[in-house]
């Protein structure tokens, strides 16, 4: 199993739990006398608490699955998945993130990774709004003037047609756009971008952030870079998702982040 599905499977399973005790409770208060929404919105919650208990033993079954399990901690753990939950890393993660002895091309192969992040857009990026603003105001519209539907169900189709806007966002493919230069490039030697270069053994940590709406990785390194401490790396509209630059720069680091000043 690729490490982005592997983590991806476990990133939305949490999504799922909350999504589903949030419509259990719309469906509860919605017909509070109607025993047939009281019995879905028990199903509905039932099924939230299954899968928010059984994540910490699908982690558990995926680190033995998967090829890479130290990346796969790393990541898991990076992305606060590991929260609260008693699983700590065996000898086989700690070997295979402080020892690797896989190469890295065959890394980037088992995951169809590039070392290469280009800008891209998805072709069908625009029409999203339709899920996000307007199919949600005409039903609103809609039942304003009519009120075919009541309340809470036009809450709900609202919320589940915002849900299938944000779940197209993240499974439509995005396309490099023509004649585009690499944003960033990954080798042994460091994170390019430009003609900055990130020495791995520089990079202390990554964390998502958002600037002027745009979504950046704030990188903090042990010495400064032009001066400064922490580099906004810019990887909005790019042909890879946040959890792959996770899988990557986590590779790269633990395989050649080794600081010359160590001892």
């Amino acid at each position: 199993m690729k490490l982005r599905t592997a983590i991806n499977f476990i990133r939305y399973a949490t999504l799922a739990s909350a999504i589903l005790f949030a419509i259990a409770g719309m469906l509860y208060f919605a017909g509070w006398d109607n025993v047939n929404y009281w019995f879905a919105a028990l199903l509905f919650f039932l099924a939230s608490v299954i899968i928010a208990l059984g994540k910490k033993y699908w982690i558990r079954y995926l680190l033995r699955q998967t090829k890479y399990p130290g990346i796969f901690y790393s990541v898991c753990s990076d992305l606060n998945l590991l929260r609260n939950m008693d699983i700590f890393p065996g000898d086989d993660v700690l070997d295979d993130l402080y020892k690797p002895i896989y190469s890295t091309d065959d890394f980037l192969a088992d995951n169809s990774l590039s070392s290469s992040v280009y800008p891209a857009t998805s072709a069908g990026f625009k029409y999203l709004s339709l899920f996000y603003w307007i199919i949600p105001l005409c039903i609103f519209t809609y039942n304003s003037s009519t009120h075919a539907l009541k309340k809470w169900d036009a809450s709900l189709l609202m919320g589940g047609s915002y849900l299938a806007g944000m779940l197209a966002g993240k499974l439509l493919k995005r396309k490099i756009d023509p004649g585009a230069e690499a944003r960033f490039t990954f080798d042994a030697t460091g994170m390019h971008s430009g003609a900055d270069l990130l020495d791995w053994w520089n990079i202390a940590s990554w964390t998502p952030t958002k600037v002027d709406k745009k979504n950046f990785l704030a990188i903090r390194l042990k010495q400064p870079v032009n001066g400064h401490l922490i580099y906004q790396a810019d990887i909005d509209f790019t042909n890879i998702s946040m959890v792959e630059y996770y899988i990557l720069i986590s590779h790269y680091k633990y395989k050649y982040g080794y600081d010359p000043n160590d001892p």
